[in-house]
């Protein structure tokens, strides 16, 4: 499994980790923006969700239930309560 935190680091790390000998099994997104970053590789690169990789964000925005397939969502409070 991997954690990727920053849109900039899932646009251009994620290649480099699918094309290592052993690519994870399972991405936690640190936010839904870099949510949209792995999706949008997986997807040129034909790998399957949930099929070869399993996917869980941090951040539960509103426009993740349209993801398709559907994908795990987490919300993550803030010292403030929101």
């Amino acid at each position: 499994m991997i954690a990727v935190a920053d849109s900039a680091t899932g646009a251009n790390c994620i290649g480099p980790i699918f094309d290592a000998e052993k690519p994870p099994t399972a991405i936690v997104a640190g936010n839904d923006l870099v949510l949209r970053e792995i999706l949008s590789y997986l997807k040129k690169q034909k790998i399957s969700i949930p099929g070869e990789v399993a996917i869980v964000s941090i951040d539960d925005v509103a426009y993740t239930e349209f993801y398709e397939p559907s994908i795990t969502t987490i919300k993550a409070h803030t010292a403030n309560g929101n």
